[in-house]
């Protein structure tokens, strides 16, 4: 259940990987969700992860690092790939992204880190940064990839971690998503043939999500940059 699509600067990749982190669960208990066929489990994982409205999406995808806290217009976290790290926030219509002088000359060109690096850049215009908005909100993150590329069909129940769970397969790309048989049917985990490093794991179903804007003097808006 890949995202779709990807922004040109490797920053936007980085969250884009945590599209995979959207999908969800719903309130149903843990015999009715193991006995529903795979289309009606993810209908359930849909309805549990809008109720709950925030996650913790940690892991690793395509090499990315990933360390972020989502909720309905609200974002915080790390992006980390090639050792290059930002933070990252969705405050007030706005999504912005921070990163030193290495990272931004090493995702947006030489030379940009001299005018970018320690700022909050408000995501859009020159740093080409503006699709970061499609994943730092739950509800636009799960309408990516809450839509198999393939025919969905039941993986059986396992255990991860101790805790029971449902896999659902994508014919398309081979992946399983795994969403909890025990309470919540909230996701679990989505692991992909071929997938190196921890894949990616969402926790913290409907824990707050404090975010607070940054201060003025410390925001850059690319748009407004000469050249």
């Amino acid at each position: 259940m890949p995202a779709r699509g990807r922004s040109a600067v490797a920053a936007v990749a980085l969250v884009a990987a945590v599209a995979l982190a959207g999908c969800s669960g719903s309130s149903a208990s843990s015999t009715s969700v193991t006995r529903l066929p795979a289309a009606q489990v993810l209908a359930a994982a849909k309805a549990a992860a809008s109720g709950a409205g925030t996650v913790h999406v940690t892991g690793e995808q395509g090499g990315v690092s990933l360390d972020l806290r989502v909720g309905h217009e609200v974002a915080t976290g790390t992006v980390t790939e090639a050792g290059l790290t930002a933070q990252l926030l969705r405050v007030g219509g706005r999504t912005y992204l921070k990163g030193d002088k290495e990272f931004w000359d090493g995702t947006a060109g030489a030379g940009t880190g001299d005018a970018l690096a320690g700022k909050w850049v408000v995501a859009g215009g020159a740093s080409d940064t503006a699709g970061l908005s499609s994943f730092t909100d739950l509800g636009r993150l799960m309408s990516l990839v809450l839509s198999p590329t393939g025919t969905l069909s039941l993986a059986g129940v396992t255990t991860i971690d101790g805790k029971p769970v449902v896999g659902l397969r994508d014919s398309g790309d081979g992946s399983v998503l795994y969403v909890a048989a025990d309470g919540p049917p909230y996701p679990v985990t989505i692991r992909t043939p071929g997938a190196t490093g921890p894949p990616p794991t969402f926790s913290g179903w409907g824990e707050p999500v404090t975010v607070h804007p940054p201060a003025r003097d410390q925001v850059v808006d690319p748009g407004t940059l000469g050249g």
